[in-house]
């Protein structure tokens, strides 16, 4: 339950009476001092977002849009993409308008943000009644019983997905909760040595990096393949992948200059896809390859040969590294391309392959696995032309 009146304000110092604020303004703009203006308008954009507030937050949002102070303006206009829709129109047409251009770009930020969150509902909305949609023609077609059994075989993945990447994730957590403690128990001790520091920084920032590869890799497993596609020579993804590939090498100070890469590819050779998303498998692809090559002293050293050619109406990718290979035990498993199972030594996401996969077969086509353990492994993209 929100309220506009504070509960005890001599013991809370932040609590601000929300009535007698809009009544002040009213009869003057500047009745409260500007810095607590800005933090009427934080108290108040939340509640009205999330639609747990009427009077008087919605009142003194709204004339806070005229205030004299070009920061509380601004900081109304950074929270138009939380604004009900309601209020959207006026507020959007004032800001858009204001005399200042810190303000002006604030709200311009705030509707891409809105409009970027509207088409993505739109996106998640058309999945679910997708989903929806197939449970129900697999019903008419094999009956009840088979469709519940197809259900529960989802849910079943989907927990184990779900289960698999919440515990990577609580792993890092747990890591990141251990380093901040023991930099808070030197400081307080008054031993934290700059030594230290950098090393627990380097693996803060190391761990955090991984959070987001994962966070990323999941947002581009969920989301739909486009089916827009263009013509594009391979060579040129495989130019866009490599590049992408290098720079994130080198972000990690990863240096490459003991791997020979050959490519063997047609200039001639095009292929109509979605570039984005199978520019994306190649990177991962890739990405995999140089992590699995054996290390001289931390660098990785071997061999990457990538070639392509045409076959009928396909054209096979084919990315062929001298790494360290996958056991035959766990090869059936990798080729299942079940996302969430890592590999730790090289804090990949498990979503690296099944990304790749699932790109590849939303064109129309394959993608094999194929290693010997200590000998290496080949990833075959099969693609159609059109």
């Amino acid at each position: 339950m929100i309220s506009s009146t504070s509960h005890d304000p001599k013991n809370d110092p932040l609590a601000i009476d929300l009535t007698e604020v809009l009544a002040k303004l009213q009869i003057d703009h500047e009745a409260i001092p500007w810095h607590q203006r800005r933090l009427i308008v934080s108290q108040i954009a939340g509640p009205l977002a999330e639609g747990l507030a009427g009077e008087p937050f919605r009142s003194l949002l709204l004339l806070l849009i005229d205030d004299p102070k070009w920061e509380v303006r601004h900081d109304v206009a950074a929270a138009l993409g939380a604004i009900p829709d309601h209020d959207l129109a006026v507020l959007t047409e004032k800001f858009l308008t204001d005399s200042h251009a810190y303000v002006r770009r604030a709200a311009e930020r705030s509707i891409a943000r809105r409009r970027k969150a509207a088409l993505e509902a739109q996106k998640r909305k058309r999945g679910i009644n997708l989903v929806l949609a197939l449970y129900q023609e697999l019903e008419d077609q094999h009956g009840k019983t088979a469709a519940n059994k197809a259900r529960r075989l989802a849910e079943v993945l989907y927990d184990t997905l779900i289960g698999a990447t919440v515990h990577e994730m609580r792993s890092v957590l747990t890591a990141l909760k251990e380093d901040n403690a023991q930099i808070v128990a030197r400081d307080h001790s008054g031993q934290l040595e700059p030594s230290f520091l950098r090393r627990k920084s380097l693996k803060i920032a190391d761990r955090l990096a991984f959070m987001e590869r994962l966070l990323q890799d999941m947002r581009n497993y969920a989301q739909p393949v486009s089916d827009d596609r263009v013509v594009v020579t391979v060579t040129g993804l495989l130019l866009e992948a490599r590049s992408i590939v290098s720079e994130n090498l080198k972000a990690r100070n990863i240096h490459t200059h003991k791997v020979v890469l050959s490519v063997s590819v047609p200039t001639e050779l095009k292929a109509k896809v979605s570039r984005v998303h199978m520019v994306t498998a190649l990177v991962n692809v890739l990405k995999n390859a140089y992590d699995f090559l054996p290390t001289d002293n931390e660098d990785p050293s071997g061999q990457i040969h990538i070639n392509a050619e045409l076959k009928g109406k396909h054209i096979h990718l084919v990315v062929q590294d001298s790494g360290i290979g996958i056991p035959s035990a766990n090869l059936e498993e990798v080729r299942q391309c079940l996302p969430g199972r890592t590999s730790r030594r090289h804090m990949g996401t498990g979503f690296g392959l099944c990304n790749a996969r699932r790109f590849v077969e939303a064109h129309g086509g394959k993608l094999f696995i194929d290693s010997q353990e200590n000998i290496g492994t080949t990833v075959t993209l099969v693609l159609p032309t059109t």
